[in-house]
């Protein structure tokens, strides 16, 4: 599934999106906590979870960690980012954008530059995978251009 596609689907699965996955209970809390710790994440952290849905994972890391900085939970689906709660909570942020709009500068984010950002189950929607992530990557770096006009 490409953009249009991939996102009409994603609209009309949001509410029940959470459902479809079968995780131990152990399984979030210890996937969050292996992402945390392989990011070497820690609560002062500029952290992007890009195609994030629901926030499922985003959601654990936020609890663990305690961040300073709200997680920025990025995906094109805006039904997909409501399952974060209206209000969404104080720690995480959602961006209606997909990965290769913030790759390209597009769509801009909050913070000058990020510490960390994990694509986890969202990949294989990006149509150019060696373009995004690297454009993605000098979100890291915050080369000039690239993810901020």
């Amino acid at each position: 599934m490409e953009g249009r596609d991939a996102r009409g689907h994603y609209e009309e699965l949001a509410a029940e999106y959470d459902e479809h996955w079968v995780y131990g209970p152990d399984y979030i809390p210890w996937m969050s906590g292996r992402i945390t710790e392989v990011l070497r994440l820690g609560p002062t952290d500029r952290i992007a979870d890009i195609g994030s849905g629901t926030g499922l994972f985003a959601r654990e890391v936020a609890k663990q960690l305690q961040p300073r900085h709200p997680i920025l939970c990025v995906d094109p689906s805006e039904a997909m980012l409501g399952q974060l709660g209206t209000p969404p909570p104080a720690d995480l942020t959602p961006i209606v954008a997909s990965a290769e709009d913030i790759a390209e500068g597009r769509t801009r984010l909050p913070y000058e530059q990020l510490d960390a950002m994990w694509l986890k189950e969202s990949v294989h929607h990006v149509a150019d995978p060696a373009h995004t992530l690297c454009g993605l990557g000098a979100c890291l770096s915050n080369e000039q251009g690239v993810c901020w006009p």
